[in-house]
């Protein structure tokens, strides 16, 4: 009988917060500030280039989000023409804290897949690897979305295997961005 109980308050709960939902779609720029790519050991001085991000997430239970990013980040390596592009696609999970009525922090982590392309006078070389997301930052409320500043670290668990060497794959960047909210 317990059993059955406490199996029906969590189906009662998880539909109670799945009434109150709330999706968000985001979309953010900024400066990715890497100052070097790692090529086989080797650190070559790169250019801190423009970062784009996309996301879109969920609220059923308050607090926690669940959702998707996409980022990403092109770097010019210095005294070169040649370029090293990453673009992520991370499931994230973010924990939110209520500063006040209208500021909101969170921190998140994220898992999924890291695309590494070098760009090079007469061709370009990629390679996909599994890689996580950490990332902080700021929303404030204006109504119907919110303005936010975030921080993210995105890095490759294995080394991309591009134009014959293994380059770590890795981008840092702080955003700002607008969130809509529905």
């Amino acid at each position: 009988m317990y059993l059955k109980t406490t199996a029906l308050a969590l189906v009662a709960g998880l539909f109670a917060s799945a009434a109150n939902a709330q999706f968000a779609v985001e979309a953010s720029a900024g400066y990715a500030f890497d100052d070097a790519v790692y090529w086989d050991s080797y650190d070559y001085s790169v250019a801190g280039d423009l970062n784009l991000a996309f996301a879109a997430y969920y609220t059923a239970i308050p607090g926690w989000e669940i959702g998707v990013d996409l980022s990403g980040t092109k770097q010019k390596y210095v005294d070169d023409t040649d370029h090293q592009s990453n673009t992520s696609l991370m499931l994230n999970v973010r924990k939110t804290f209520a500063v006040d009525d209208k500021l909101t922090a969170y921190v998140g982590a994220g898992l999924g897949k890291v695309q590494a392309e070098y760009e090079y006078d007469g061709g370009s070389d990629k390679d996909s690897v599994g890689g996580g997301m950490l990332s902080a930052g700021v929303r404030y409320n204006l109504g119907k979305g919110d303005v936010f500043s975030e921080v993210k670290y995105i890095r490759g668990f294995d080394d991309a295997d591009l134009y014959e060497s293994d380059v770590t794959v890795r981008a840092t960047s702080v955003n700002v961005g607008y969130r809509f909210n529905f």
